[in-house]
């Protein structure tokens, strides 16, 4: 052929380029498929994926509908966060007689009363001579605790003496909140709330021998616990003006406070205030504390 015939066809010759998007529709094993669309493999995994959030909505909306729906749970888990307005109103909203259900009322309402006080700073404790701590939440957490105490026996009446103990130590009325403490420590003689409530209501009536001698007999009890040694340096710094002692058992309580205790920076500016003092009376034993540094911010007084 000659040259004229090549360059002839040639030129009526059309160059298609290729179509990168057919190419990949034919692709064996692509995604698309000109005839049936989307392959089987990308089908489930789209429908795995929709599946998947439409369950962790659904979930999501029920653990959201279950925090905030009228329960005991939900009631002493506000109380539990210091939400005591919220608390109260869930247990308002449950119709129930159930010993649970009244003893958790009451000590929402105490402590609902106890958080006022601190809000309104202490302006009408007291007043009244005859009952230090008078307010309608207490008034009616009396009543409920009563109530439990009359009816009930072993674990739950241990329960409501110790709050009915708690109300009349802070109404002023010690013998009662002792008798009460007492009959907590019958019905379960380890009670360790009990016995540090009982020895702070003797150290309160200045009762301080059996104060002391009721706090080292829990110490020996339970040497390892925080709260005993706390109570023994508060004991032996505000009542019996020990300070050798005091930096002894403040000194173990920091060597051993739980991680989100409030007290401890307050034990700390107390003890390092006393062995600024009285550094003679630096204690033997391992100071431990030192080493961790402050877990809270100081607050500020803006009074």
């Amino acid at each position: 052929m000659c040259l004229e015939k090549r360059i002839g066809i040639r030129r009526n010759l059309k160059y298609h380029a290729p179509n990168p998007k057919q190419e990949f529709i034919h692709f064996k094993g692509g995604l698309m498929n000109n005839s049936r669309g989307l392959s089987f493999p990308v089908i489930l995994v789209i429908g795995s994926i929709v599946s998947t959030v439409l369950v962790t909505a659904i979930l999501l909306v029920h653990v959201i509908n279950s925090n905030f729906k009228p329960s005991l749970r939900n009631a002493e888990r506000m109380m539990q966060k210091g939400r005591f307005e919220e608390a109260l109103t869930f247990i308002n909203q449950i119709d129930s007689n159930s010993s649970d259900f009244i003893l958790l009322k009451a000590e929402i309402l105490f402590l609902k009363a106890l958080q006022s006080r601190k809000d309104e700073k202490w302006k009408n404790y007291g007043n009244d001579e005859s009952d230090w701590f008078r307010s309608e939440e207490i008034d009616s957490a009396v009543v409920l605790l009563k109530k439990i105490a009359e009816s009930e026996k072993g674990e739950k009446l241990s329960k409501a003496c110790y709050y009915l103990g708690q109300i009349y130590g802070e109404k002023g009325w010690f013998y009662e909140a002792e008798r009460q403490f007492q009959t907590v420590l019958q019905i379960d003689p380890n009670n360790k709330d009990a016995k540090l409530a009982l020895s702070s209501l003797y150290a309160k009536i200045s009762r301080f021998p059996e104060a002391e001698s009721l706090l080292r007999k829990t110490y020996l009890e339970k040497p390892g616990d925080p709260d005993v040694s706390k109570n023994m340096a508060f004991l032996y710094r505000y009542y019996i003006d020990l300070p050798e002692s005091a930096i002894v058992w403040f000194n173990r309580y920091l060597n051993n406070a739980r991680p989100r205790d409030l007290d401890v920076n307050h034990c700390r500016n107390e003890l390092e205030d006393l062995l600024q003092r009285y550094p003679e009376y630096c204690p033997l034993e391992p100071q431990n504390w030192r080493k961790q540094g402050r877990k809270f911010k100081t607050r500020i007084s803006h009074q």
